[in-house]
């Protein structure tokens, strides 16, 4: 016998197949900006590829639904748009100086 074959198995309490452990999975964080983004973003272009196939017809649910997702895209880009402005030091206030 090889030298691989002879090695003794550690036993552990639980064993996934092939001998490998199992990763403990992260605890997600729902609600953060990414998860937000891209339910946002997922509706609004679900909602608009309805409206080009023509599955989703002219009624008054139809705009309202579609204002819906659009108010929420335009929060999260807007939400981008602030954070990128004050990592560029574009959003910082002017601080005064005692001289006048």
């Amino acid at each position: 016998m090889s030298a691989r074959t002879r090695r003794k198995k550690t036993s552990s309490p639980v064993q996934a197949p092939g001998g490998m452990q199992p990763v403990s999975r992260p605890a997600w964080e729902w609600r953060t900006f990414p998860v937000y983004f891209a339910f946002a973003a997922g509706g609004f272009i679900g909602l608009y590829m309805g409206l080009i196939a023509g599955l989703a017809g002219d009624t008054p649910f139809t705009y309202v639904a579609f204002t819906f997702w659009a108010i929420l895209l335009g929060f999260g880009f807007s939400r981008i748009t602030s954070r990128w402005m004050m990592n560029r030091g574009w959003g910082r206030r002017i601080q005064r100086t005692g001289k006048r």
